[in-house]
């Protein structure tokens, strides 16, 4: 499919269809195979457990309390999971507007989309701040950073600046009830976003390829099946025979 690129004020926007999302990237980067299953036979996936939606939710609701480090934002969520072009269009006009902090601004480019968390305004560019859950700012973070870094600047908009707030320690059962800034902190990642960029960019190459094949790639299960996330398809692959080969992670 062609790649359509529009200007709204300047920013470049991709109208291509996305092909994955920064969970597919990961999941690409751990193994090729469950990247393919996770966008031919979504349906073939084991039962989400209890205690890592239990995790999501506890990131999520973290996330909205460290938008009052940057207050007054305008909100760019999808109405629904798969309305995402409405998302990117909305963050577009918020741009367009002159709103100088976005929540979950959408980006579409090179059939990858991606929301930030936030995403504010500087003098003379725009900086990307990533929210984790977590004390440990880990490999695969910084991959998730990258990659948005990879699909804004990609887009366009004048990137200058990659940063994940963290926490400082893990939360105690108060933490809603305490100041945000005294438990979390800023990491620059900027420097790495920019080295990844290129790097970034084969990778998704290898997976929209990979994605294209009318076969499901042939790896056999090993140590890469719980690193660095336990696999949604180790159900699948248990009833499968398998041929020895890599997946793109590395530690």
């Amino acid at each position: 499919m062609r790649s359509i690129i529009s200007s709204i004020n300047g920013i470049q926007m991709s109208s291509k269809k996305a092909i994955f999302s920064k969970t597919g990237y990961i999941k690409g980067k751990q193994c090729l195979k469950s990247l393919y299953l996770y966008k031919h036979h979504y349906s073939m996936r084991d039962p989400i457990p209890a205690e890592r939606l239990k995790r999501f939710s506890l990131g999520s609701d973290f996330g909205i309390l460290t938008r009052q480090l940057f207050p007054n934002g305008h909100d760019a969520s999808p109405t629904h999971v798969h309305r995402y072009s409405e998302s990117v269009a909305l963050t577009q006009e918020f741009i367009r507007k002159g709103i100088t902090t976005i929540y979950e601004a959408a980006f579409l480019f090179d059939g990858i989309l991606v929301y930030a968390d936030i995403l504010t305004k500087l003098s003379s560019g725009w900086a990307l701040y990533e929210v984790k859950s977590s004390a440990k700012v880990s490999n695969v973070y910084q991959q998730d950073l990258a990659l948005q870094f990879y699909v804004i600047k990609g887009s366009g908009l004048e990137l200058l600046h990659a940063s994940i707030i963290h926490l400082i320690e893990p939360l105690s059962d108060d933490y809603k009830e305490q100041e945000i800034a005294s438990l979390c902190q800023i990491s620059d990642f900027t420097e790495y976003c920019n080295e990844k960029f290129s790097v970034i960019q084969d990778e998704i190459l290898e997976m929209k390829t990979m994605l294209a094949r009318s076969r499901i790639p042939t790896i056999q299960m090993g140590s890469h099946c719980q690193v660095p996330y336990s696999c949604d398809f180790i159900g699948f692959c248990t009833r499968q025979s398998n041929t020895p080969t890599e997946g793109l992670f590395q530690q």
